[in-house]
């Protein structure tokens, strides 16, 4: 083998231990991001940390997204001056705590004698505490919840409508003629709104509009059946068990709720859109950081 090439494989030979070396350093760098780094011991930590707490079969790669958002909030915090305060920090830490029987001293030792820095959970809770904070200073008077919201929750939420009771509206045209059938036939015909039911009547002698306005807990359940059928503005025209003709028109169906439930559902219709207008920004801000996983 000639001088040359037994240089060339030594100095081979040298960066490829040198790399392994690295990958095993727990200490070394494990990603960088714009000017900051993360370590294999921090990703290492919070694994075994999470684990202590009954998280299992934690990916590292998901550990490594989340430190990599939890830098980047960190930076986006000193540019925006978004602080945590020291009471701020210790009450949530004693929050924390208290969720497992503990104290802080307690928890700190505990987390000690598993091999888990107490800098590792402050730098956790320190994150979580951050990224709260400039969501809601961020987006937070942008998020209005409207009716609509309400409705798509209910409809969506099995759980939510067991707890929901709804105010109906509708109107009733009630005839024993005759010619009843024709006649609330024409006029379904002619109609397609509520609106239009007011003025269509108007055209006809001797015929009377009843409007209910009336929760369902009050309707027979036959009644109820035949409304839960219907769209807003849809009719449905059908006998009495007395063989009178009846046309009925549904207006509208709302869901009425005591201050409790209300406040439970807006909580997380919040909730939801809170996360999601956070999810879209901290991924805005990985796709315009640097970015260097080793």
């Amino acid at each position: 083998m000639s001088f040359l090439k037994i240089i060339l494989y030594m100095i081979l030979i040298l960066f490829s231990h040198a790399s392994i070396a690295q990958k095993n350093n727990p200490f070394s760098i494990a990603v960088e991001i714009n000017k900051q780094v993360i370590t294999n011991y921090e990703i290492d930590q919070r694994i075994l940390m999470l684990n202590v707490f009954g998280m299992k079969n934690i990916l590292r790669k998901q550990i490594i997204d989340s430190l990599i958002e939890e830098t980047l909030l960190e930076e986006y915090a000193d540019q925006s001056n978004i602080q945590i305060s020291s009471s701020e920090f210790d009450n949530n830490l004693k929050k924390f705590a208290q969720r497992g029987g503990l104290n802080e001293l307690e928890l700190m030792k505990y987390l000690s004698g598993k091999n888990i820095s107490k800098d590792t959970l402050k730098n956790y809770m320190r994150a979580g505490i951050l990224k709260q904070k400039i969501i809601q200073k961020k987006f937070l008077a942008d998020i209005l919840i409207t009716q609509k919201d309400i409705d798509s929750a209910l409809l969506k939420n099995k759980s939510l409508k067991e707890i929901t009771e709804y105010k109906i509206k509708y109107y009733e045209i009630l005839m024993n003629k005759k010619n009843a059938f024709d006649i609330l036939s024409r006029i379904n015909n002619d109609i397609d709104s509520c609106l239009d039911l007011l003025v269509e009547i108007k055209k006809y002698d001797n015929l009377d509009l009843k409007v209910y306005e009336i929760y369902q807990n009050q309707i027979s359940k036959d009644l109820y059946h035949q409304l839960n059928k219907l769209d807003i503005n849809e009719t449905i025209i059908n006998k009495t068990d007395t063989d009178q003709d009846y046309l009925i028109m549904l207006c509208s169906r709302e869901a009425s709720l005591d201050q409790d439930k209300l406040e439970r559902i807006k909580n997380e219709i919040f909730n939801k859109k809170m996360i999601k207008r956070g999810n879209v920004f901290i991924q805005d801000l990985k796709n315009n950081a640097y970015l260097s996983i080793k």
